[in-house]
């Protein structure tokens, strides 16, 4: 804008210049105002210095809300923990460093958070380490061993447990998880059995320091301590932690720590906050929804009638093989509880009863594709999956823990299922398919959940685990849900616009 006013106004200096010889018309003609441009020059200018006001106004705002915002693990619940008189730390967290740093760190950080109070981790609060027994496991009212491969080779994690036990200290075992991760019970008791013989090996200097801070005390009380911890700790139940997972299992299983810790020392605590947390008393809705469903049971009981599958749309269906029926019953109950929308999990057991449930998983708001290691091989289960990619229905897979459910193996079944998948259920496949309007074929439906099944990323599920674990999988299984209905929407509008550019 400046530019283009300064050439304008040497423009009107040229015009008016008497060495040109311009005619008085001309001049008439070429002379311009220079009120309007000096005035659209200060506009010009106001509005630069204005939007780069604006700016750093809107910086200056990003800046405070990245400093002032919520902080590490404002989501995550919390309860009140008040030390008994004479401790400082709600724990001390016994780890070998080169293994377990990282989820020392994280548990620190989280258990501070939750608790309100410190949990003792040494590489934060220790200076010396004389300092480790007096300030540390002294001051703390449980000591929690992070279960890594090399820990009972670190003599200082050795000397933690026996002075946790000389105090008589709560000792909380914590199983890591994930890779690299591969503590073992059997291991640790045979390197106990004769520290004097298996820890050299492992850690040449151990014994040394061991005998250092022993003050006279023979290897055998030392390794008769620490068996003694691990065979209590073990029958107490051993917690798990895996900072690999979802930020609903992470929040799980360090609500089950706490748990464990408040267990550990006679304790109850009250959660307030986090995402996991549900209502336990059963709704309105669910109230009505188990008085019509215990209705419904009576009339099929008496006779009268037999029980119809229910039409209504909407919800998450559940597929699932029938040995994996109980684990299907409480992940049901679990999102009865928690959720909004009804769940169900019927299998139609006849020609008629297929087709009503076919129906409703089209009409179903998503579909749970419960992953165990026949589930694959069960005619109903393809159909469903098959009739609910035709529908564009969310698909969730969630992977059964422990089920034998091979991903490798699921895909290559699907590639070839006319080979793999049994006579009858491959005859079964092709009559219902028949019946499709259009008709479909087998070689259709293996196409579609071939290129579909395999790429979708599962959601776990353990089925044996707390009540936090199963509501951390529901909550996994609602954010998976939401992103691939956002996918679906997105992928709808683009379709819709390339549509629309064509025709026009």
């Amino acid at each position: 804008m400046v530019y283009f006013c300064c050439t304008i106004y040497k423009v009107d200096m040229l015009t008016a210049s008497d060495d040109l010889q311009m005619s008085l018309e001309q001049r008439d003609k070429y002379i311009i105002p220079g009120t309007i441009f000096s005035v659209l020059l200060f506009l010009g200018v106001l509005g630069s210095l204005l939007f780069a006001g604006v700016l750093v106004a809107v910086q200056t705002a990003v800046e405070l809300k990245r400093m002032l915002g919520p902080k590490w693990g404002a989501n995550l619940p919390t309860c009140e923990w008040h030390l008994t008189a004479g401790q400082e730390f709600s724990c001390f967290l016994s780890h070998y460093k080169v293994e377990a740093g990282a989820e020392a760190r994280y548990l620190k950080d989280s258990l501070d958070t939750m608790l309100s109070c410190p949990a003792y981790l040494d590489s934060s609060t220790l200076a010396d380490l004389r300092e480790l027994f007096r300030g540390g496991v002294r001051q703390s009212e449980v000591l929690v061993l992070l279960l890594s491969k090399g820990l009972l080779t670190r003599p200082w994690c050795l000397l933690e447990i026996r002075e946790a036990m000389r105090l008589q200290k709560p000792i909380v075992l914590l199983a890591l998880a994930g890779p690299g991760q591969s503590f073992s019970f059997d291991d640790a008791f045979a390197l106990v059995s004769d520290l004097e013989s298996n820890l050299p090996p492992l850690n040449p200097w151990g014994l040394d320091e061991l005998r250092t801070h022993l003050d006279n005390e023979p290897l055998s009380e030392l390794q008769d301590t620490v068996r003694k911890a691990l065979e209590m700790g073990r029958a107490a139940g051993v917690t798990r932690l895996n900072i690999n997972g979802t930020a609903n299992q992470l929040e799980a299983e360090l609500l089950g720590l706490v748990e464990r810790l408040a267990a550990a020392t006679g304790r109850t605590v009250e959660w307030k906050g986090g995402n996991l947390l549900v209502d336990k008393r059963p709704s309105a809705q669910k109230r009505t929804s188990d008085r019509a469903q215990r209705h419904a049971t009576r009339r099929f009981r008496s006779g009268t009638r037999k029980r119809p599958v229910s039409d209504a749309p909407g919800g998450t269906y559940i597929i699932h093989e029938p040995d994996a029926e109980r684990h299907a019953r409480r992940l049901q109950e679990g999102m009865d509880r928690a959720c909004a929308e009804p769940c169900h999990l019927e299998v139609p057991s006849s020609p008629d009863e297929m087709e009503r449930c076919l129906e409703r998983v089209a009409q179903s708001a998503s579909v749970m594709l419960l992953q165990t290691r026949a589930v694959l091989e069960q005619p109903w289960a393809l159909l469903a999956v098959f009739r609910a990619a035709l529908a564009s229905v969310p698909v969730v897979c969630v992977v059964v823990d422990e089920s034998g459910y091979d991903f490798g193996g699921a895909k290559l079944h699907l590639e070839h299922l006319n080979e793999r998948l049994a006579a009858p259920a491959l005859e079964q496949l092709a009559d219902e398919l028949s019946r499709w309007g259009p008709p479909r074929a087998v070689a259709a439906l293996q196409s579609k959940l071939a290129s579909q099944i395999p790429q979708i990323i599962s959601v776990a599920y353990k089925p044996n685990g707390t009540d936090h674990e199963l509501m951390a999988t529901i909550r996994d299984v609602e954010d998976k849900r939401r992103l691939l209905q956002a996918q679906r929407r997105t992928c709808s509008m683009g379709t819709t616009t390339s549509i629309s550019t064509q025709v026009v």
